[in-house]
């Protein structure tokens, strides 16, 4: 009976760490989708500039 015990906390246990670590997993994938529009963000920045640089003359 007490070993029943055991293996329910420890089941228990084992189920809040699994959520704990999906929960980390999110946080990290949000972060590196910011970080990923950053960079694309910037991509699109120098683009940008360098479509107004060389072509000065057309209109906006």
């Amino acid at each position: 009976m007490k070993r029943k015990g055991v293996q329910i906390l420890e089941e228990a246990l084992l189920i809040l760490v699994a959520f704990i670590a999906i929960g980390l997993s999110i946080a990290a994938l949000g972060q590196i989708q910011d970080r990923i529009n950053e960079f694309i963000d910037k991509i699109w920045e120098g683009l940008n500039w360098l479509y107004k640089t060389m072509f000065y003359f057309l209109p906006d």
